[in-house]
């Protein structure tokens, strides 16, 4: 069942500026895997409607591409592989968050959910930080909201562009949230398709198997 939380007010929250990717830590190791990978990885996944390589060995599929696997297809591949991190990852190295855009003197782990994924005040998630919702355990739609932070963060950090930029993060989150879920191709995503989805970044998500 998709949950329901209402959207108020800032319905037109800012969609961050994708920079260029620098990696560090975790995130380096992760390209230097996507790198041996890439070869193998362009061959298989790239021929797949919807899926090509960016320039740092990102090979991914858009949300419209990955739901129209699950309706073409008895069952779903690899959504893809880039060199993202997982909630996790973010959760204990606060100080690798990037900036805020409209306040670059403040680290995104000062920023409001409701700034970036819109919510109503009754919401468990209002005037909840960022950091604080990552951390979060508990069930669907808190799954959902850890794995959508991260992936907003990691295309803050342009290591899922093109393909997943922080303004179809905030679509997938306003469309999951909705009464009529979140369907780029047809289909109504449940929480755990859209973190699988979302887990394909780091190389973890397999759709619809």
């Amino acid at each position: 069942m998709v949950n329901q939380e209402h959207p108020e007010g800032d319905k037109n929250a800012p969609q961050a500026p994708v920079a260029t990717p620098v990696f560090t830590g975790a995130a380096r190791r992760r390209f230097t895997k996507a790198g041996a990978l890439a070869a193998g990885a362009v061959l298989t996944l790239k021929s797949q409607p919807g899926m090509a390589a960016n320039s740092s060995g990102c090979v991914f599929a858009t949300p419209s591409a990955a739901g129209s696997f699950a309706i073409n297809r008895s069952h779903g591949p690899k959504v893809g592989y880039c060199n993202a991190v997982s909630p996790g990852y973010w959760k204990e190295h606060p100080t690798e968050w990037p900036k805020q855009p409209w306040a670059t003197t403040k680290s995104m782990t000062e920023c409001y959910f409701q700034k970036i994924f819109p919510v109503g005040r009754t919401s468990q998630f209002y005037n909840q930080k960022l950091i604080t919702v990552i951390g979060w355990g508990g069930g669907d739609i808190q799954d959902v909201a850890r794995h959508l932070i991260a992936a907003y963060l990691n295309a803050m950090k342009g290591y899922t562009s093109p393909y997943l930029t922080t303004a179809k993060v905030q679509e997938i989150w306003t469309g999951y949230n909705s009464a009529g879920g979140y369907k780029p191709a047809g289909k109504v995503w449940s929480s755990s398709d859209v973190s699988n989805y979302i887990k394909g970044t780091w190389g973890e998500g397999t759709m619809w198997t």
